[in-house]
């Protein structure tokens, strides 16, 4: 598992080791022993690696740098850092399966969105299977929806950006290990990509009201237009009071496919929850 600390890598391992399989995890230390030393953009180490690989039957690949701020530069860590995971994983026989984003789509304005799109392109010509999560919930979320939850906790004021009308599909995390699971021992599924979230949408202002009911917090919305939080969020770079948020987030909530393909999860016979009866 590549991005094997953060929230979906954690929690996967958790699963997958109670499922019986032998889990590696990455790391950044090449002194760490029986982890795989990996840094994106780098040249992979195969001889150090190489006994992992030899015995590695798939690679789940969630690792994503989330420093750069421009294209060109998440090109040179994530998309040429996965191109390389790819390349070592089809020169030692290894299955691939790619977490890339909903965000990802062919017309994506976002950045994140544009770069996941370009790795999946990547994934699929090393006959990958591509996941693309929607919002990803659950219990001590990180991520976008734990900066939402802290946020709603904070502040009893918030700006609802157009009227909060954004479309969100959103993805409970225990399930979306369990189709990963799934995935790892069905033997032909290859060159796929998955939408994995719910078919029931939420629109954002109703995602916060239910984040806000479940922690008893008394919250104020208030409209602003986009422009003003772009602008407001192009000077955070700078103050940096809200960590983690960048206006490359807002372009990619405000720039979703309103319309993404359910085909493939449905004939997995995988279905994720509604939010507003899931998350109590």
């Amino acid at each position: 598992i590549t991005g094997s600390s953060g929230f979906l890598g954690a929690k996967l391992f958790v699963f997958l080791k109670k499922n019986k399989h032998t889990i590696i995890e990455t790391t950044k230390n090449i002194n760490e022993k029986n982890k795989f030393y990996l840094r994106l953009g780098e040249d992979i180490n195969t001889i150090h690696n190489i006994n992992i690989l030899k015995n590695t039957q798939v690679i789940i690949h969630c690792a994503f740098d989330f420093t750069p701020n421009t294209y060109n530069d998440h090109y040179k860590t994530n998309i040429t850092g996965s191109k390389k995971i790819f390349e070592i994983s089809k020169k030692f026989n290894i299955k691939i399966i790619y977490i890339s984003s909903i965000s990802a789509f062919k017309n994506a304005k976002s950045i994140y969105g544009r770069v996941k799109y370009n790795i999946e392109n990547l994934a699929l010509d090393f006959e990958a299977i591509n996941i693309r999560p929607g919002l990803i919930y659950g219990q001590n979320a990180k991520g976008m929806f734990g900066r939402i939850e802290k946020l709603i906790n904070f502040f009893p004021i918030l700006p609802l950006i157009n009227f909060g009308k954004q479309i969100i599909f959103p993805c409970k995390i225990e399930i979306l290990v369990k189709l990963i699971n799934k995935l790892i021992t069905l033997k032909y599924e290859k060159k796929i990509t998955i939408t994995a979230a719910s078919e029931d949408k939420i629109y954002f202002k109703d995602l916060i009201e239910i984040i806000a009911k479940k922690q008893n917090k008394k919250i104020y919305l208030i409209p602003f237009p986009s422009l003003i939080i772009y602008f407001f969020l192009n000077f955070n770079v700078y103050l940096n009071l809200f960590k983690g948020i960048k206006k490359d987030n807002l372009t990619s909530i405000l720039n979703i496919d309103k319309n993404p393909d359910f085909t493939t999860l449905r004939k997995l016979n995988i279905e994720f929850p509604k939010f507003e009866e899931d998350y109590k």
